[in-house]
């Protein structure tokens, strides 16, 4: 897929997945979140929608910024996933550190973050 967020769905013939297809593509759109192209940008989608462990994790960090342990307490989810979860997270741009601390690390969702969070919620739904 070339250009970008603000490029018109390829024309094909109408199928449920297609209207679907095209449901996100337009929540993307309207989002108006392009930060690296549209291809990369599906992949971050896919990339969280893959796992309940980001998807857990991008939820927290939407409500507020978070350390590690707080994630890990509110969710059930084991400290050692949420910190290697967080680091994937960061690595591609949809979380991000708030302070320079090894220990006791603020982390926060990016507005890409965000809008990758809202499709792939929107996805996993259906």
């Amino acid at each position: 897929m070339t250009g970008g967020w603000h490029a018109s769905p390829p024309a094909r013939p109408e199928t449920a997945k297609l209207e679907n297809h095209t449901a996100v593509w337009s929540c993307l759109t309207r989002a108006g979140a392009m930060q690296n192209g549209a291809e990369e940008d599906w992949n971050a989608v896919s990339f969280v929608a893959r796992s309940p462990y980001r998807l857990q994790v991008l939820r927290q960090l939407a409500d507020r910024p978070s350390m590690p342990w707080g994630i890990a307490a509110r969710t059930g989810i084991a400290a050692s996933h949420v910190s290697r979860t967080l680091g994937q997270l960061v690595r591609r741009g949809l979380a991000r550190s708030l302070t320079k601390e090894s220990r006791y690390r603020f982390y926060e969702i990016t507005p890409h973050g965000r809008t990758v969070l809202r499709v792939a919620e929107q996805e996993s739904s259906r």
